[in-house]
């Protein structure tokens, strides 16, 4: 074996030592999960497990952002679950144990109505990320968010067939462009469900309701009895 060879060769064994050694951490299942009350999706946890090596007695940052349709950050209005990019986002921080390590329940949780979502951000999705001490990504991965729950209150599409023609009479405020609009707290419903039917007014459309003649498209008069004369007495004059 030449020098030249050599000297490759141990290269290769450096580098190969490098990246084994390197710290490392992938992620083994993520889910962005509603929690559901009455019906209603309350808030969302972001659960993941993950698996750490090399990083024996560090911490890690595991934090979950929220992203758009076009896998862009949603930028938070208030400021209350953000990160320092001003995005929505939230993070907690775990000690990762004697290498390998598999941290299995990794969560966070956002309140529905702190996800600041428009109709325009449809769909969305989660986007889970682990950085090491000094703020390194180390893994990265993303899953949708459903706005949906699976409760027993949610429509069905018959009952939403049955409803499309009230909902689209006049759209509620946050389905009008430019609008804020919250999936779980719009008026159709947490979930995407109608609202309750509301009872028919009285008017052309209630057959126990008599209509004014002049009505477009009145019905037909009834015909009044006139009332029967008295028989004629014998005995008048």
């Amino acid at each position: 074996m030449t020098i030249r060879s050599m000297i490759a060769a141990l290269a290769a064994a450096a580098s190969f030592l490098a990246i084994g050694c390197a710290p490392a951490v992938k992620f083994l299942q993520t889910e962005a999960k509603p929690n559901v009350e009455e019906g209603k999706i309350k808030s969302v946890t972001f659960l993941a497990a993950f698996r750490a090596d090399n990083l024996s007695d560090e911490q890690v940052v595991y934090k979950v952002r929220v992203l758009n349709r076009r896998n862009e950050p949603i930028r938070s209005g208030n400021g209350t679950f953000r990160d320092t990019d001003g995005d929505v986002a939230a993070s907690k921080t775990y000690m990762i144990g004697p290498s390998p390590f598999v941290v299995p329940d990794a969560q966070v949780s956002i309140p529905a109505r702190e996800l600041e979502v428009r109709r325009g951000d449809l769909p969305i999705s989660a986007e889970f990320l682990v950085f090491d001490a000094a703020g390194k990504e180390l893994a990265k991965t993303t899953a949708p968010i459903p706005v949906r729950s699976a409760g027993p209150k949610s429509a069905s599409k018959e009952h939403d067939a049955a409803e499309s023609p009230r909902r689209t009479s006049e759209p509620p405020p946050g389905d009008r462009p430019g609008e804020a609009f919250n999936p779980w707290t719009a008026r159709r419903g947490y979930n995407g469900e109608p609202p309750p039917a509301e009872p028919p007014a009285a008017g052309a459309g209630d057959p126990e309701v008599p209509m004014p003649r002049s009505a477009a498209g009145a019905r037909a008069p009834t015909p009044v009895k006139k009332p029967t004369a008295p028989p004629a007495d014998p005995h008048a004059d």
